[in-house]
Parts: structure tokens; sequence; C-alpha cells
């Protein structure tokens, strides 16, 4: 907010500046143009301070579609559904309008691209599915570790529009850009027609419990937090969720099975 205010000053001051000098220079100091140096002095100052205040604050909009559009999984969304793309655009046009980073604001875009991306990655292949949950598990983790962590890590599992994903002061930017591309890889196959298995709760149960018995030993009746992850209200409950998730996916990975694939595309589509 102050570097706003004092560009502003600047601002104005500049185009003062200009406003007073300019019209003597190029009309002179004749006593009988003095009017007329005025009114070309007034509107000299108010064209640089327009394009002053442009330059310096240009189109929030404008400026996070630029951003968005140079990762190729933002411009497959972009081909394949537009309106999808046009809402995620408004969402991280207000991420940008406060004070997002471009590493924020990517960071931020992925997040909140997930529920119109979980469509494509439940109808995935297991190998898609493993790759993309593999790569997120990672940055989750990083993120995780970071100074209020715990936080991050849960609103980038349940994004809100109102909430800036902030990718850290160390953000590794190879785990992002890996996930990213994979996300990629999957849109721009989901027209292959390939084949995946229904749902089937049942046939996923085996892998479930025993990841559920896995993290029951360890959190004991904070488990029950993942019943009602989004109704959670505090720090220590945020984070619990984080890592209870991220247990859980890491047990689910490490499992070939194909009843942990079908476990794994189950928790995708929640």
């Amino acid at each position: 907010m102050l570097n706003e205010v004092l560009l502003t000053i600047l601002t104005i001051f500049i185009s003062g500046l200009l406003g007073i000098w300019l019209p003597g220079f190029i009309l002179g100091r004749n006593p009988n143009q003095k009017n007329i140096r005025l009114i070309s002095g007034f509107v000299i100052f108010v064209l640089i301070l327009i394009i002053g205040r442009s330059l310096l604050n240009p189109d929030p909009q404008k400026q996070a579609e630029k951003i968005l559009v140079k990762t190729p999984v933002f411009q497959t969304l972009k081909e394949k559904n537009s309106s999808a793309y046009q809402s995620l655009l408004s969402n991280v046009t207000t991420s940008a309008q406060n004070g997002a980073r471009t590493d924020d604001l990517i960071l931020d875009a992925q997040a909140k691209m997930m529920p119109v991306f979980k469509k494509y990655l439940v109808n995935s292949s297991d190998k898609h599915l493993r790759a993309f949950l593999t790569q997120q598990t990672a940055v989750l983790k990083t993120i995780r570790s970071q100074n209020n962590g715990g936080n991050q890590c849960y609103y980038n599992l349940f994004p809100r529009p109102e909430n800036i994903i902030r990718a850290g002061e160390n953000p590794d930017k190879a785990q992002v850009n890996a996930m990213l591309r994979i996300m990629n890889d999957v849109l721009t196959s989901s027209h292959d027609k390939e084949v995946t298995p229904p749902l089937s709760p049942s046939f996923a149960e085996p892998a479930l419990l025993k990841v559920s018995v896995k993290n029951e030993t360890q959190y004991g009746k904070d488990i029950l937090l993942l019943d009602y992850p989004t109704a959670v209200s505090n720090d220590d409950e945020r984070s619990k969720i984080c890592d209870m998730t991220l247990n859980m996916y890491e047990s689910l990975l490490e499992d070939p099975s194909p009843e942990a694939s079908m476990a794994l595309r189950i928790k995708a589509s929640q």
C-alpha cells in the first residue's frame, strides 16, 4: 500500500513538472501565448498522469491472463473448457489484486483449477492418475515443511476463492512445474477414449481400510476430521487433515495393487 502511494505521488510530481516545462519548451516564452501555455500544460499534465497510472497499475485481469497463458495446462483448459477457464481467470484476478506474486498466482491457479481438473483426472489412466497424485503429494510435503505450511497445505487441498495459495519463501519451482506438466498430460489425453473402470468403493475397501488403520494408530480420534474436512475452524485441525491426507496418499501410492488404484481414483473424485 505504501509503495502504491509513493508511486502515485511520484507520478503526479513528474506529470506536473512536464506540464510546466513542455509548453514553454515547445511554444517559447512569448507573453501573448501565456493562456495557450497554461491550457497546454494542463492537458499535458492530465495525459501524462493517465498514462503513468495505467503503466503503474495495469489491468489485473490482463496481467493474470498473461501469466496463465504461458503455462500449457491453463492454455489447454482454455481450449477444452472455456467457461471453466474464465471462472479460473476471475478467481486468480482477485488473487492478483490482493498481492499474489507470479509464483503464488501459478500455484493458486493450479489449486483452484482442481474442481474442474478432477473430472478429467478420475477418468484418466492409472498411469496418469498415479503420476499426478505422486507429484501433488511431493509438492504438498514441501509446502507443509514451510512456515505456516499446515494451513497452506490444507487450502491447497480445499481451495477457496478468497484465499491466495502462497508458494512460500522458497518454492520448489521444479516440483510445481512437473505437476503442471502432468496435469497438462491428463487434459490432453482425455480425448483418447481410454476405458477406465467404474468407481467401486467395495473393491477399494481393503486398501482404504489398511490406510485408515494406519492413520488411526498414529492420530487416534483425530481421524474423524477426515469425515468433514471442510468444517474445521483452527490451524491445528487443518494441519492434521493435511498430514493425514498426505499419509493416506503416500500409503496408497506405495501399494501397486488394483485395489489401491481404485482407492486413489475414489479419493481423487471427492
